[in-house]
């Protein structure tokens, strides 16, 4: 249909006005009691976001895990803070699921010690063999030292010493099995001890030493090897066995039901929690340092 000038400009004049009238409408809308609904959803809106950065942030202070990399030794000395802190702890001990959690925390923490315990004294054994090897040759050092000495009455002295002490050498006292070389020594300390090689040795600056840490030495070798003996007629299993089971009772039990009662700000576990994640992060700042970078928790 077409419209003529005069209609057209009037049709325009209705059309603007009909866009003014609904638009103060939906302005006066928005004003009065009716839209209520709607500016409320508007500040529901809002106040979700503000909700999620909260929670955000929340997770971003969360309790860490304890890191893969942590030594034996470390992880031992972590649960026993942390079973002490329970302990002391009265309120945190009325929660159940901590409770029977940090019992098997307990009795892992006492495993890992008596293992860690066991594992030394197999470890001691080689080290003092070691020391007990350095004596002797420092012994037959000096002895052969003496020998080449420019002074007549120090060379004297020294001949029938060397003699002694070149005797196990030549036998391979440093190189044989431990019980063998401890009978050599043994034996060979018996034949300085002789009374006719007294003087010799009393002529000789620093001989009656180098045969005293000798004796020192071995004797700190048979009280490992009794430890070691002792320790294999008990020993079960490893540290390093350990160590995975208790990180998972920290990493996947006691660190998420901590962090959630944080979330719920449970007024119960806050102090022991606070205590766990200090603990917690002292380890793993110490394992990072160690490393010179940080490690992925759990890896």
């Amino acid at each position: 249909m077409f419209l003529k000038h005069g209609e057209r400009a009037l049709a325009f004049k209705r059309a603007v006005f009909c866009a003014g009238t609904v638009g103060r409408a939906l302005n006066s809308l928005f004003k009065r009691k009716t839209c209520a609904p709607i500016r409320y959803a508007l500040r529901l809106k809002g106040g979700g976001y503000a909700r999620r950065k909260n929670n955000a942030n929340m997770e971003d202070k969360r309790m860490n895990k304890v890191v893969y990399g942590i030594k034996n030794t470390e992880l031992d000395g972590l649960t026993d803070s942390l079973v002490r802190a329970f302990k002391a702890d009265e309120k945190a001990q009325g929660n159940s699921f901590l409770s029977a959690n940090m019992a098997a925390l307990e009795e892992q923490s006492a495993l890992i010690t008596t293992a860690i315990l066991q594992d030394k004294a197999l470890s001691t054994l080689d080290e003092a063999d070691s020391k007990r090897d350095g004596a002797i040759t420092s012994l037959g050092a000096v002895l052969k030292g003496y020998a080449a000495f420019p002074i007549a009455a120090k060379k004297e002295a020294a001949a029938p010493l060397l003699a002694v002490y070149e005797k196990y050498s030549k036998a391979g006292i440093t190189k044989a099995a431990y019980i063998a070389e401890s009978s050599m020594v043994e034996s060979m300390l018996g034949d300085f001890a002789a009374d006719s090689l007294k003087d010799h040795i009393a002529a000789l600056d620093g001989v009656a030493q180098a045969i005293a840490a000798v004796r020192e030495a071995q004797d700190a070798f048979t009280a490992a090897s009794d430890a070691y003996t002792k320790a294999s007629a008990s020993k079960g299993a490893s540290a390093s066995s350990y160590k995975k089971p208790i990180l998972a009772l920290i990493n996947d039990k006691l660190v998420p039901y901590l962090n959630a009662m944080q979330i719920a700000d449970d007024a119960d576990i806050r102090e022991f929690a606070k205590v766990a994640e200090a603990e917690i992060t002292r380890v793993n700042e110490a394992v990072a340092k160690r490393n010179g970078k940080k490690s992925a928790a759990g890896e």
